[in-house]
């Protein structure tokens, strides 16, 4: 059996090659092996990434249903870590169907990163807060001016054009997602 690195390794080549459809399938027949063998370190990040696939086919109960799955498995391993991942992904799969409960989950995983000096993490959650159509639109600026502040003395580029952008769209048109 694929270690749960190998795995997840093999599911991004997978979306990087366009053979997304076997992603899904993939993960699963991982998961299920990994549950036999008793190797549930890696479980809630597996749990994620298949919550991830399955949000993006629009398989929206599966993926609920999966990233919940993962912040269980976390939470009950006591990897802190993994937590605050799969609190992110929860929101990240919440977010449109549910925005109330994505914020809650983002905050979760802030509270988790900053604990853990998680920065990145930290940065990611402050950005998808401020995208979330549920709060008031001077909080998802602040929001945004934090992440975007963040990502600049990370010196992380993408994220930081992605959080103006972000920034520019709710200032010109208080657009929602």
């Amino acid at each position: 059996m694929l270690s749960a690195v190998e795995a997840a390794t093999r599911s991004f080549i997978y979306e990087l090659t366009g053979r997304t459809e076997q992603i899904p399938t993939f993960l699963e027949e991982v998961l299920r092996a990994s549950t036999l063998q008793g190797d549930t370190v890696w479980q809630p990040v597996m749990h994620a990434l298949l919550a991830r696939v399955y949000a993006r086919e629009g398989r929206t109960e599966q993926a609920i249903e999966s990233a919940h799955q993962a912040v269980m498995i976390a939470r009950n391993s006591d990897e802190m870590g993994h937590e605050a991942w799969v609190h992110y992904t929860e929101g990240m799969v919440l977010a449109a169907h549910a925005p109330t409960d994505a914020q809650e989950a983002l905050r979760e995983s802030l509270r988790l990163a900053r604990e853990l000096e998680m920065r990145p993490l930290e940065a990611r959650c402050m950005l998808e807060m401020g995208l979330l159509s549920c709060g008031s639109i001077p909080g998802r600026h602040d929001h945004l001016s934090t992440a975007a502040r963040m990502f600049k003395d990370m010196d992380m580029k993408f994220w930081q054009e992605k959080t103006i952008q972000a920034q520019s769209e709710l200032g010109g048109n208080a657009a929602n997602r």
